[in-house]
């Protein structure tokens, strides 16, 4: 297919003189030789745009994998954290019916269980340790909140403070 290109004399001269040098080009044509060399460059040019967005495109595939991969982790995590306390509650619960079992007692067992799990860990992983305090941290917080919302509250007027009226109800 013909396709006119104005370029300079001198790269004109250097393309004809690559036709003749070139011996896959049987008939030594200038034309065959610069549509072999502007193929290779245009095919250069493609292959640099391209590899510049293969990065890109690969982060976006490695960043999708990792959200799926931490879903179903997340999944996973909160599957066991559930297992994990209906066992406690088993355990307390059977601990709680050993004969002269008081609940002081049951609470240094837990207690104690508590602190061997915690220093298994730290021994083992240690650099989680302050994720591990982190967390019982939030866990703590959480259950001073709901401690707080299982309270009653005061029925009016047994805080001594007078009501409507001016009396106390």
């Amino acid at each position: 297919m013909p396709f006119t290109l104005h370029v300079d004399p001198i790269l004109k001269a250097d393309v004809k003189r690559l036709a003749t040098l070139n011996k896959s080009n049987t008939n030594d044509s200038a034309s065959s030789e610069g549509a072999t060399l502007l193929e290779a460059k245009v095919r250069e040019k493609l292959h640099k745009q391209q590899a510049a967005t293969l990065d890109r495109t690969i982060e976006r595939s490695i960043a999708k994998a990792f959200r799926s991969f931490a879903s179903r982790m997340a999944f996973l995590l909160v599957w066991i954290i559930y297992d994990v306390g209906d066992i406690k509650a088993l355990a307390s619960n059977t601990l709680g019916m050993q004969k002269d079992a008081s609940p002081e007692m049951l609470t240094d067992i837990l207690h104690q269980a508590n602190r061997t799990t915690r220093a298994a860990l730290a021994r083992k992983k240690p650099e989680l340790s302050p994720l591990v305090a982190a967390v019982e941290e939030w866990l703590a917080a959480e259950e001073a909140g709901e401690a707080e919302a299982q309270t009653p509250p005061e029925p009016p007027g047994a805080s001594g403070k007078r009501e409507r009226g001016g009396r106390t109800v």
